[in-house]
């Protein structure tokens, strides 16, 4: 969900652009190591992830760690230089004793206490000094692994997420965005204004509700009314300006923001996200990449975290995150024409195309886990629409049927971690492509398990889309 206009403009500036003033920016403090010093942050692109980190199908979330058998010969299964028992968790090399304890529920230094140091949680709601949502002034305030938004009123605690893992009890993972990408912090859950400081709202998020600065006039709502009960700016209360959803997905996403649309495809009613650069005049034909989500994933939490919003906004391409039904993509599915899936992507280009110049020579898919086996066959079985793919955590899902029968040698970018339980078939569908002519770039990422879309390498993933087009 975007929660377009909620809160307080950025100058005349564009979310995302420098320069940030007003209510709803939030300037990191300079220093601590807490995010990045000085950055801006624009609470007005609020992108909600949702209550849960572990949402891509792993199976490893929580505290669910296995105990070591007292019997057993001490092993370094994880090879971090710490063999059990001392290792409380042989699987993760991340947790070992001296490992810097995260605030992600876990016992990462292996000390018999989870979280030691780390913010509270519902600052927000009891007043606290050490907790997210709390009031703060440096981030010292906010305990171990904290850090303080001192641009929001009165300083806001809070704590990184998504890779640096879930949010304390009481707050929920969102993507702030701003010019230097999204990052996932935690903020304060709330169902109500008074559960929140004064100077908050409670905004409406698809978790519940995150306390965030609220709007003080008319000025700060880009044109609406700011609502002095709510502290919600007008758009939010009519759940957003530029939510295609509003209206069936009918009017096109506007351009320099997250548009929610919906499309009737395969006689079922589907929905994606999509971003249009700032950049894009219609002038020119631009770039189009499709993005899959993990299995159990969902497109509002995969978009903030992928970054590729910020990729596009800088590449000049326009990028729809697709939805898949029951967060799931059929990856068994053949023939493509029978393929739900398949058929709800080439209706999203179709509808795309038709409503911006898409150079229909580029363009691209990119998927992750579940996402990925789908991206394998979405390109290998409509390579004439599709010029090049990346796949992350994944292999192919029919590796004896699809590369034979591409239609031509589709370039395919393949990024797997050494410590995923997919190396094994990532490595067969590298041979198979390699032996078949396809133009492969491989590449393995030392100590990496199967736990994220690896955003990090969003450069070099464009850089090697981009070098291809479709015939």
């Amino acid at each position: 969900m975007l929660l377009a206009g909620l809160l307080a403009s950025c100058g005349s500036g564009s979310i995302g652009e420098p320069g940030c003033e007003g209510t709803g920016c939030a300037e990191v403090e300079d220093g601590g190591g807490f995010l990045d010093p000085g950055t801006v942050y624009d609470v007005g692109a609020l992108l909600d992830i949702g209550p849960g980190v572990n949402n891509g199908g792993d199976g490893l979330s929580g505290k669910d760690v296995a105990l070591p058998d007292p019997d057993a010969p001490p092993t370094d299964a994880d090879g971090d230089g710490s063999s059990t028992p001392d290792d409380c968790n042989d699987a993760d090399p991340a947790i070992h004793p001296g490992a810097t304890e995260r605030c992600d529920g876990l016992d990462n230094n292996c000390d018999g206490t989870t979280d030691e140091g780390c913010p509270a949680n519902n600052g927000g709601n009891n007043g606290g000094t050490s907790a997210v949502g709390a009031s703060c002034t440096s981030n010292a305030s906010c305990g171990a692994g904290g850090g303080c938004l001192t641009g929001w009123p009165g300083g806001y605690c809070s704590v990184e997420c998504g890779p640096a893992g879930p949010c304390p009890s009481g707050a929920s993972c969102y993507g702030l965005q701003t010019s230097q990408g999204t990052t996932p912090l935690c903020l304060d859950d709330c169902a109500q204004r008074s559960q929140c400081r004064t100077g908050y709202a409670c905004v409406p998020t698809e978790a519940g509700g995150a306390c965030a600065p609220a709007c003080g006039t008319d000025a700060d709502c880009n044109g609406g009314a700011c609502d002095a009960t709510t502290g919600l700016c007008g758009a939010a209360a009519n759940n957003g300006a530029n939510n295609g959803a509003n209206n069936g997905g009918t009017n096109p996403p506007a351009i320099g923001d997250l548009s929610q649309q919906q499309i009737t495809s395969a006689g079922q009613s589907r929905s994606y996200l999509v971003y249009v650069p700032t950049g894009y005049d219609g002038s020119a034909p631009v770039p189009l990449v499709l993005a899959f989500h993990g299995s159990g994933d969902t497109a509002s939490n995969f978009y903030p975290y992928s970054q590729l919003g910020s990729l596009a906004e800088g590449r000049g391409f326009i990028v729809a995150v697709m939805q898949g039904r029951n967060n799931d993509w059929a990856v068994h599915t053949l023939p493509a024409s029978s393929n739900p899936d398949v058929t709800f992507s080439l209706d999203v280009v179709e509808r795309l195309s038709a409503q911006f110049n898409v150079d229909r020579q580029r363009i691209y898919a990119i998927g992750y886990s579940n996402g990925g086996f789908f991206t394998f066959l979405l390109g290998m079985t409509q390579a004439n629409t599709f010029a090049a793919i990346n796949i992350q955590a994944s292999g192919s899902p029919l590796p004896g049927q699809l590369v034979p029968n591409a239609a031509r040698q589709l370039p395919v970018y393949i990024l797997i971690g050494t410590n995923d339980g997919l190396l094994g078939p990532a490595r067969d569908i590298r041979d198979r492509l390699q032996a078949a002519g396809h133009p492969v770039q491989y590449e393995e990422l030392p100590g990496v398990g199967h736990c994220c879309y690896q955003y990090g390498k969003n450069n070099a993933i464009w850089t090697f889309l981009s070098g291809y087009a479709a015939p």
